[in-house]
């Protein structure tokens, strides 16, 4: 304990591993070599440690939550959903494990139990990062006027939140209000001119609304703002597709694959250019 305070962890996880030599059956001192190692990324040996700890001491939420952690770290999520669940029940007010859960539901893609989740910690922490995360699962949702009231009660306190913009301009998107989505964009860019995701957005609504040439210039505008941003790439295809300009697609195709070549937009994108490139 007193490496620990000390900050001496190699010590102290050498001083519990001969304890735990001649006491096997604490939980602490396993518990603790576990927390340990998995703070160093030593996942594996960590996993032992905690899962020992755990069938030591059943349903202490703090073994729980760091065996949830290796379980993430060794891909399977879906042990880790099982015991925050638990530990969600013994402490049913704490945030922590309520955004645990929530970024794994997320994750997985389950949107109503991430709803149901941010939901209970906004009835106990109403801030701005907590109510963006509840507007971006209203939205994952389709609950779209419930998201926008609450990226209203975002911009009240933080007018210039981009990521509340962003998703607004999404929702009016969708919704087909294309002239409210590009205002929105605008907005942005006074914020933030080089920011390439809103700039890749507004172009997309250029390309729906049939001005190609307005579509090149902000997909242009993006890959000058972030020349890695796939998406700006991705655009500039559909550009050369519209105007059935093979030797720009292909150009466009292979920038875009040197990027992220298992991008689904990437694959979206080429299956509809299958019939330019015959």
């Amino acid at each position: 304990e007193v490496y620990g305070k000390l900050g001496k962890n190699k010590e102290e996880v050498e001083a519990y591993r001969q304890f735990i030599q001649r006491d096997p059956s604490n939980p602490e001192a396993s518990g603790r070599i576990g927390e340990t190692l998995l703070a160093k990324h030593n996942v594996n040996d960590a996993m032992v440690f905690l899962e020992t700890a755990n069938a030591l001491k059943p349903n202490d939420a703090k073994f729980m939550m760091l065996l949830a952690q290796g379980y993430l770290a060794t891909d399977r999520p879906n042990e880790a959903v099982g015991l925050l669940e638990k530990c969600e029940k013994l402490k049913p007010d704490d945030i922590a494990i309520k955004e645990q859960l929530y970024a794994l539901y997320e994750k997985k893609g389950d949107t109503k139990n991430a709803l149901d989740e941010i939901k209970q910690i906004i009835t106990k922490k109403k801030d701005p990062k907590y109510l963006l995360k509840y507007a971006q699962a209203l939205y994952a949702n389709g609950v779209y006027g419930d998201a926008e009231n609450a990226i209203k009660d975002i911009r009240a306190t933080d007018p210039e939140n981009i990521e509340a913009l962003m998703l607004m301009g999404r929702i009016q998107n969708i919704q087909g209000k294309w002239d409210d989505a590009l205002e929105t964009y605008k907005e942005i860019s006074y914020i933030n001119p080089n920011y390439a995701p809103a700039l890749c957005e507004r172009a997309e609504i250029y390309i729906m609304q049939s001005k190609v040439q307005w579509a090149k210039t902000f997909y242009d505008r993006a890959l000058k703002a972030d020349p890695k941003y796939i998406l700006a790439e991705i655009g500039m295809a559909k550009v050369a597709r519209t105007e059935k300009n093979k030797a720009d697609y292909v150009t466009h195709i292979q920038n875009a694959q040197k990027l992220d070549s298992h991008n689904k937009a990437l694959s979206d994108e080429m299956q509809e250019g299958r019939k330019l490139l015959k």
